[in-house]
């Protein structure tokens, strides 16, 4: 008896069951049909094209529309403040940063500077004003006009005389033995305010002298900056 060729109803297919060869088929044409899909996306779809950078804008320099507000620029930091008038107002349009009278009257022999170690409290601060060499009851004048703030007897430099000038801007006098002003009163620059006195014992290595300061908002600045050439 002549056996039939194997072929492929004798293949290993061929001997599964129908239920098991009809899930293999549907998993070939599922694989089958996501191969076309990929395909068709991959060689067929247009591809997006890449992101890139936006330029950066470019400021408008024209000149406005009539009626349109134009925002002021931010001031400068660490600008100087103008000084000797008081009021913002006034102060903003008077007198330039160089602007004060000498306290003595003129030129004096600087006998300490600003900013100097000031080892009097065995530490490491500076000297906020300039001590200028000053005879004994000589007097001392207003660098600008302003009002009187404070008159104190500091355990350190004396009796101190403090004057407001407005904006924040102020000038310290010390070293003094007599002040003929008092809080409150408004001096015009260049009116008598004190006279020289001999120094405390902290200072007393200076001699007679005056103790000058510019303060802004509490903080003090180089005086010469400010003083009239």
């Amino acid at each position: 008896m002549v056996k039939p060729a194997r072929g492929l109803a004798g293949s290993w297919l061929s001997r599964l069951p129908r239920q098991r060869r009809m899930a293999l088929g549907s998993i070939a044409a599922l694989l089958t049909l996501l191969a076309a899909l990929v395909a068709y996306q991959t060689y067929f779809l247009p591809q997006p094209e890449p992101e890139t950078a936006s330029p950066a804008p470019v400021p408008d320099t024209s000149d406005p529309a009539p009626g349109v507000p134009v925002e002021a620029p931010p001031a400068t930091a660490g600008a100087e403040p103008p000084a000797g008038v008081p009021g913002p107002a006034e102060t903003a349009e008077a007198l330039g940063p160089a602007s004060l009278g000498h306290p003595l009257g003129g030129e004096r022999l600087i006998l300490k500077p600003f900013g100097d170690s000031d080892r009097v409290l065995d530490d490491h601060r500076f000297y906020n004003a300039i001590a200028f060499e000053a005879s004994e009851g000589e007097a001392v004048f207003a660098a600008a006009r302003g009002t009187v703030a404070s008159v104190e007897e500091h355990p350190v430099e004396g009796l101190l005389l403090l004057l407001d000038h407005g904006g924040g801007f102020s000038t310290q006098y010390a070293g003094l033995a007599e002040i003929s002003v008092k809080p409150g009163d408004f001096v015009q620059q260049g009116a008598t305010i004190g006279q020289i006195g001999l120094p405390t014992l902290a200072r007393s290595e200076l001699g007679p002298h005056l103790a000058f300061a510019v303060l802004l908002d509490g903080d003090p600045f180089d005086p010469e900056t400010y003083l009239e050439d």
